[in-house]
């Protein structure tokens, strides 16, 4: 990988992610995908229960955007002859990063470990886009900048649309 990517990656991602085969690489954006699922329903339910109506649209998008991802991810792993988890303790075991843990039911703060998240998230799938690139795999380095574009996306939505709607609570 270039040092240009290199250098964006969290060093966890750096560390993993050039060692790994393709179906582990896989996995681990699976693993992602689960836990940002995990984390927009959790982030629901807590807005919810603090009558923060405002962001529901947001985190339920959001949450369908990553089920979808998943889904891509399960179908490429299937087709490069890899296995989708079994439960859980699986994913979690394989997860590039720690589950999130919100401590709080403050909008500003749940948004604050969404944001942190999705960073990873994108940091995670440019260096899978550049090593699928590098073994010349481009149906599923294609598929996975595909990804990368929604998950820009919900960085931005968050750095934006969500800071300003919880920076009047």
């Amino acid at each position: 990988m270039s040092n240009t990517i290199m250098s964006r990656l969290s060093k966890k991602a750096e560390a993993e992610v050039p060692a790994a085969t393709p179906t582990e690489i896989l996995l681990k954006l699976l693993a992602t995908e689960y836990q940002a699922i995990t984390m927009y329903n959790s982030a629901y339910y807590w807005v919810r229960g603090k009558d923060r109506s405002d962001l529901i649209p947001e985190y339920e998008e959001h949450k369908k955007d990553e089920s979808e991802h998943a889904e891509i991810l399960e179908e490429l792993l299937l087709e490069l002859g890899g296995d989708t988890f079994k439960n859980a303790d699986e994913w979690r075991l394989v997860s590039p990063t720690e589950v999130p843990t919100i401590g709080t039911h403050e909008a500003a703060a749940i948004n604050q470990v969404i944001e942190k998240s999705e960073v990873e998230a994108v940091e995670l799938y440019t260096a899978a886009v550049q090593y699928f690139h590098s073994i010349e795999d481009e149906a599923t380095a294609h598929k996975l900048v595909e990804i990368l574009k929604d998950e820009r996306e919900h960085l931005k939505e968050v750095r934006l649309e969500f800071q300003g709607k919880t920076s009047a609570v």
